[in-house]
């Protein structure tokens, strides 16, 4: 097997893995499309803030733990949205954080 194969075989497991972050049995189709969406896209910038808060401040600059504050934030979101299976226990702004508040009910 081709080493990029392997890599790829390897984000699908995880993409599909992470899909299943938040699903209910009840939730028809579209709701469950949405959840995945929701749920990737945050994965998606947690690296993003974690290396925006690394590289301010290492350079030196305070302003740098607002990304890492941010970055827990969106991990707490995840997780507790993976154990409520719905995005209206988080409060209004750390869902808009992510996706439109129309979207995500």
């Amino acid at each position: 097997m081709h080493p990029l194969d392997r890599i790829r075989a390897a984000a699908d497991r995880v993409t599909a893995r992470l899909t299943l972050v938040g699903a209910d049995p009840h939730d028809d189709e579209d709701l469950r499309a949405r959840k995945a969406l929701l749920v990737l896209i945050s994965v998606l910038i947690l690296p993003v803030a974690a290396l925006w808060g690394a590289l301010y401040l290492a350079f030196g600059s305070p302003v740098g733990v607002v990304p890492l504050v941010y970055f827990g934030i969106l991990l707490g979101a995840i997780a507790v949205f993976s154990r409520t299976r719905t995005s209206r226990g988080c409060s209004g702004w750390a869902r808009s954080t992510s996706c439109s508040r129309r979207r995500c009910r």
